[in-house]
């Protein structure tokens, strides 16, 4: 099966082509970890809307991969590394969007996007680009665990605020 990839989603690193191979019988978190901004190019769902039921799997398919990414770069496998991180930091951006309920439009205007989130760690904009222009980089995948984890612990603060 192919998914056309929408025209303010072809950007370098996460898409060259204008089409990409997609299995027809995958799962959420098989969908997360295999294809960039899946669920906001073609609305099959629509995670913004409920993070609650959306980002918590979403942060288990970031542990899983990071399980696997550590051991690669620890034996200085960095070549082996660079699919996965990109995929990964696409994986970032659609849990930022997504705990602050809005839906990722588009990636040409990512940095004025970001500028409107309420809820967001500190120099996003900067380390997001930090990471996707050496992806391959220790310091990248150090920089990925960090955001992941603030955004995490964001996300759990404005749960327990919503409670209040």
């Amino acid at each position: 099966m192919q998914l056309t990839i929408r025209e303010g989603f072809k950007i370098s690193p996460f898409y060259e082509s204008d089409t990409v191979e997609i299995k027809a019988e995958q799962s959420y978190g098989e969908r997360l970890r295999s294809v960039c901004f899946y669920y906001d190019i073609t609305k099959e769902c629509y995670p913004w809307k409920e993070p609650e039921a959306y980002l918590p799997p979403l942060f288990s398919v970031w542990k899983e991969a990071e399980k696997e990414l550590m051991p690669l770069f620890r034996s200085r496998k960095t070549m082996q590394v660079t699919s996965n991180m990109i995929r990964m930091t696409a994986l970032c951006i659609d849990a930022l969007f997504w705990m602050n309920k809005k839906e990722l439009i588009e990636l040409n205007d990512l940095a004025t996007q970001t500028d409107s989130l309420a809820l967001k760690p500190a120099n996003i904009k900067e380390r997001l680009m930090f990471i996707l222009t050496k992806p391959n980089s220790y310091h990248s995948f150090t920089q990925l665990r960090m955001l992941m984890q603030e955004i995490e612990k964001c996300y759990a603060r404005s749960k327990l605020i919503q409670r209040k």
